[in-house]
């Protein structure tokens, strides 16, 4: 069975975080064995709902003598007295209030993510955010709680507007756009928007800069979902290009507890793939040879996926074998130096049946 966290109620969060407390209380007045929390865990990616999911009957115990336990006890502190006074933080704020103690980000974060699985909320729901990270540009107007805070048209908007942070009341709105063009790096995220492909495409453009965070994907996921628009990834043709697409797709294993309400199963690779190289005449010199990393890194993908989309087992197994991989940037050339927004994106999303010819 596969255990979900989904938003929860500020009262009714509350009480479950009250009910832990009690339960971890009464363990130590009581003297018995060391008091635990009990963490789900084990995760796998299933083929039926084709996301990773967490399971709700494998759990690690992380208990009282444990480094990670006194980190865990102050966030799950931190998120109690947010809730009580209705207000919010950022990870990093908690980070930055107590250095010493809680020594990285990550350790906050990593210990957020436990409380979640904990308390069987996401993260919103215990009124910690993450930094504001992802960008967005297009034919889109965002609204939270029926307030509408971004709105704009695709050929005279902005392309540094960051998304709102991950929260259950956000609705998502368009008057024309055709899909959603996820970009890999801010670089290129930049570059195409500079070169015009907005006023050639009706669409709504987002970049997680790198790996995405859970605002970006669930923006995506909610645009998929509310608009039905079909979703399209740009990625570098790499490992990592590949695995930051697999994570807007499919979800990870650090949030298997909420990949049902971030995955796009359905999203599709834009490019550019091995194929792609050959076919749009990649110079060369632009291509880069694979390493011992490179080669482990999509053993770990073919591994941990079951059933990869067709075109993307394809694409992995073709880049092992071709032992050379490509930045998306690689398709622009000295003689064509906008080829990525007036003619590649176009050709694909013109093949995908976007686009008119």
């Amino acid at each position: 069975d596969r255990l979900e966290c989904n938003f929860t109620p500020r009262l009714e969060t509350i009480d479950r975080l009250e009910a832990l407390f009690a339960s971890l209380f009464s363990d130590l007045a009581a003297d018995a064995e060391v008091p635990c929390f009990k963490i789900a865990s084990a995760t796998w990616f299933d083929e039926d709902c084709r996301w990773i999911v967490l399971s709700s009957e494998r759990f690690t115990a992380l208990n009282l003598k444990r480094s990670g336990f006194a980190v865990l006890l102050r966030v799950l502190a931190e998120a109690y007295i947010l809730l009580k006074s209705n207000s919010k933080r950022t990870i990093r704020d908690i980070y930055y209030n107590d250095v010493p103690f809680y020594k990285s980000q990550a350790a906050v974060s990593n210990s957020l993510s436990q409380a979640c699985r904990l308390l069987r909320v996401d993260r919103s729901s215990l009124n910690i955010e993450s930094t504001a990270k992802g960008l967005v540009a297009g034919d889109v107007s965002i609204a939270i709680d029926g307030m509408t805070n971004l709105t704009y048209a695709a050929a005279s908007s902005k392309c540094t507007n960051l998304l709102p942070a991950m929260t259950q009341g956000l609705t998502v709105r368009t008057r024309g756009a055709k899909c959603v063009i996820v970009v890999e790096k801010d670089t290129v995220y930049q570059q195409l928007y500079e070169d015009g492909l907005l006023s050639r495409l009706a669409c709504i453009m987002v970049t997680g800069k790198g790996y995405p965070c859970l605002s970006t994907r669930y923006f995506v996921a909610q645009c998929s979902q509310q608009l039905q628009l079909p979703v399209y990834i740009l990625v570098d043709c790499d490992p990592h290009g590949i695995a930051i697409m697999l994570s807007y797709l499919y979800g990870t294993m650090a949030a298997a507890h909420v990949n049902h309400l971030l995955a796009v199963p359905t999203g599709k690779w834009l490019g550019p793939t091995p194929h792609d190289l050959d076919r749009f005449q990649v110079p060369e010199e632009a291509l880069l040879g694979m390493g011992p990393g490179d080669h482990a890194k999509l053993q770990s993908i073919l591994g941990m996926y079951s059933d990869l989309d067709p075109v993307i087992e394809e694409g992995v197994r073709e880049l092992g074998s071709r032992n050379v991989k490509a930045e998306v940037e690689a398709l622009n050339t000295p003689a064509f130096p906008n080829f990525l927004a007036e003619r590649y994106v176009p050709t694909r999303l013109i093949e995908e049946g976007v686009m008119r010819q």
